[in-house]
């Protein structure tokens, strides 16, 4: 079956059939595999009518994993308050949002073999490049705006949610920038409707601390101290080095960058076969900004790694790179961090 399928309805429709275009006579199995994923979720829209009917095809699987979650949103909030009250230094609180934020990625309801998560996965004992220290201390001096590349809605979407109010409260960041998706996309990715309702649902769940934070976010973002912006490029079959202008000369304002999850850290490499251990500024100079990736491992690409930690990690499990198992906080930009 080849890829000579229009997409009719929805925004940037002669752009998308635009990129299509070079590959209309390949298959899905010939074409660049990025491209293609993204393509077939776009089609899923136009099948469903979302941009007619507003529906989020995804909503019954996103609700679900919400409600599904509770508790370890509530075991989140624990570990939190635990660190918070035996570490009572701001830069061991931003460790262990950080560590939240890193494991907050198993959960991927396109991948549902890896989507649950819990308490236990916190630690960082699979954590196989750690640049953990480096950004704390850029967080624990403060910054004036943090910029976050969201992933996924649901659990992730918590943690990360949690990373930037808590920065906030602590005054180590003035302001967030969450950037969403502008439109559904590989089944669980955030979109502005996913932080409302994920907020909405743990406003009326009855749990007290839930309800809290819900408050505490919820006025951050009626002051603009998180602010949600969407946009089209997020869903494009696309990779960063193709940031639009508008978008780049936004992002060059930030002050630290955070991508999360897999499909990111693809797109921030050009998802091209390239052996782990070159290093990363070797393909992200074009970075507009000091950046970092916090990601849980699914795919067959990684940088930046010695040749000796690479061949101990094939003898002792040779899906590392796939299984969900190891993760990164790793400085992905040409900028010291």
């Amino acid at each position: 079956m080849t890829l000579n399928i229009p997409i009719i309805t929805g925004p940037g429709i002669d752009q998308w059939n635009s990129w299509l275009e070079p590959y209309r006579k390949l298959t899905w199995f010939e074409a660049p595999f990025y491209f293609v994923e993204t393509c077939f979720y776009r089609i899923i829209l136009d099948k469903t009518e979302f941009f007619a009917n507003k529906y989020d095809p995804f909503a019954t699987q996103k609700k679900k994993d919400i409600e599904d979650n509770y508790e370890q949103f509530i075991n989140l909030l624990e570990v939190l308050d635990k660190s918070i009250a035996e570490e009572c230094s701001d830069k061991a609180v931003i460790r262990s949002l950080l560590s939240m934020a890193l494991w907050g990625n198993k959960s991927d309801l396109s991948q549902l073999h890896l989507s649950k998560t819990n308490r236990d996965n916190l630690s960082n004992d699979f954590l196989i490049i750690d640049d953990t220290e480096p950004v704390s201390d850029i967080l624990f001096k403060g910054i004036r705006r943090l910029d976050i590349i969201l992933d996924n809605s649901g659990m992730e979407l918590f943690a990360d949610l949690l990373l930037v109010a808590v920065l906030i409260e602590r005054n180590l960041v003035d302001h967030a920038v969450l950037h969403a998706k502008a439109y559904p996309t590989f089944v669980s990715d955030a979109t502005y409707t996913d932080i409302e309702v994920l907020l909405n649902a743990l406003k009326l769940h009855g749990n007290k601390a839930l309800f809290n934070i819900s408050t505490m976010i919820n006025e951050f973002i009626s002051s603009g101290k998180i602010f949600v912006k969407d946009d089209d490029f997020w869903n494009a079959p696309l990779h960063y080095y193709q940031f639009p202008k508008k978008l780049n000369n936004y992002l060059k304002d930030s002050d630290l960058i955070i991508f999360k999850g897999d499909a990111n850290y693809r797109r921030l490499f050009g998802d091209r076969e390239i052996p782990y251990n070159r290093g990363v500024a070797n393909f992200t100079n074009y970075l507009p900004a000091r950046s970092v990736a916090i990601r849980i491992l699914k795919s067959e690409l990684m940088f930046g790694m010695d040749k000796e930690q690479i061949t101990d990690l094939f003898k002792s499990d040779k899906d590392w790179l796939v299984n969900g198992k190891y993760g990164i906080i790793q400085s992905v930009s040409g900028y010291n961090i």
